[in-house]
């Protein structure tokens, strides 16, 4: 944020202690809400989410509940003694849940996120989450926007002209993690070789089984165990979230009688090829027909056929080898004006920045972001606006 916005925010917190200032869910924003109001939205989403309020605080419990599972699997040669050691935490505290507000939706829900640092599980969560990455290296998967841009770019001309989103609904919350844990059970049972010798595949289940089974956060000084899906925040829901989309969202491409041109997916987000908007609700009816815990959304309809996908717009005609394709004018002009580039430009005028190295690196980054994602009907637009503000 400029120096004087951050100043105001200062001076807000200072004049009421009834205040709470928050990043918003997305749009690079900051929220302020009374602590009224922000313990009104937390309140509504842990009692309508899948939660359960416990007696008692696990944590001081739960490290040596911990310890005595890993010690037999120790003694049963089935985790090594640097597994063992890798996977405790002996000074934890309880994971705390807060929420960000998704000012981009009606009535601005919370977005709940658990923060696991320095918690009982967080050490096994970390070891465990690594161990499951090559069962998500699914091909829809991306890595980032220049990933997207490569598979946009390579994949073959054809007449599916309406690009469009496909989302999964609240995935973290929902995902039925009992059904990813037991698809990983049976990858890792079938391929041992991808899990390194220090563990067994039934020593990985039963550790997985483990960790979602004490899922639990603190909020205002009370104790909730998560009964259905994962906690955000925690490196394992991640990963078993995204076999689970893959379990679900593979063979909905390889099956359905009428699949799509293109598909690819990051965490939640999908981009699909249909030919038009029909085609798109049929494949969703498809898709959610499939699965029982997850929901598959379609994005917004839209008069042109363009679509939006990591802060980048595909626009008509899509079928065609190279199509159009620029940084998206509201993210990118949201995130040069209000974030990156003005905490950029800070440093780019400061005094204490020593010589031009550091002002050249900002301008060969952000044009080089633009030289790599543009197409060149769009090109001219996006530099002119980098000078606009460099200037």
């Amino acid at each position: 944020l400029p120096a004087h916005q951050r100043r105001a925010l200062k001076n807000l917190q200072r004049r009421s202690e009834r205040l709470r200032i928050l990043p918003a869910d997305k749009g690079n924003s900051i929220v302020v809400l009374s602590n009224h109001q922000y313990d009104l939205k937390m309140q509504e989403h842990i009692g309508e989410g899948p939660y359960s309020l416990l007696k008692k605080d696990p944590t001081p419990t739960l490290p040596s509940k911990l310890d005595r599972v890993l010690k037999k699997l120790l003694n049963d040669k089935k985790i090594s003694k640097a597994f063992y050691d890798q996977a405790r935490n002996l000074h934890p505290r309880a994971p705390q849940m807060y929420g960000t507000p998704k000012i981009h939706k009606k009535g601005i829900p919370i977005r709940p996120i658990v923060s696991f640092y320095n918690t009982p599980l967080i050490a096994l969560h970390k070891v465990l989450a690594h161990y499951l990455k090559p069962l998500t290296c699914s091909p829809p998967r991306l890595r980032d926007s220049r990933h997207f841009l490569e598979c946009l770019r390579s994949a073959s001309p054809d007449t599916y002209t309406y690009p469009c989103s496909l989302d999964v609904k609240a995935l973290y919350t929902s995902c039925d993690m009992t059904l990813a844990r037991i698809s990983v059970r049976s990858k890792f049972l079938a391929q041992p070789d991808l899990l390194p010798a220090n563990i067994s595949p039934s020593a990985m289940d039963t550790l997985i089984e483990f960790c979602l089974s004490n899922s639990y956060f603190e909020y205002d000084n009370c104790f909730y165990a998560q009964n259905k899906g994962g906690p955000m925040g925690s490196p394992l829901t991640v990963e078993l979230a995204e076999i689970r989309v893959a379990e679900v969202e593979t063979p909905a491409f390889n099956t359905s009688p009428d699949p799509p041109s293109l598909y690819m997916h990051f965490v939640d987000d999908g981009f699909v090829k249909f030919r038009d908007r029909n085609h798109a609700e049929t494949y969703l009816e498809f898709v959610n027909s499939l699965s029982t815990d997850l929901t598959y959304t379609l994005g917004p309809t839209d008069p042109f056929p363009s679509s939006t996908f990591f802060c980048i717009t595909t626009s008509a005609p899509v079928c065609t080898k190279n199509p159009p394709v620029m940084t998206n004018t509201t993210s990118t002009r949201r995130s040069l004006n209000q974030t990156n580039t003005r905490i950029i430009i800070t440093h780019y005028d400061s005094p204490t920045i020593n010589g031009a190295n550091t002002k050249d690196a900002v301008i060969r980054s952000l044009n080089q972001k633009s030289l790599q994602y543009c197409s060149s009907q769009y090109l001219p637009k996006e530099l002119s606006h980098i000078k606009q503000i460099l200037e």
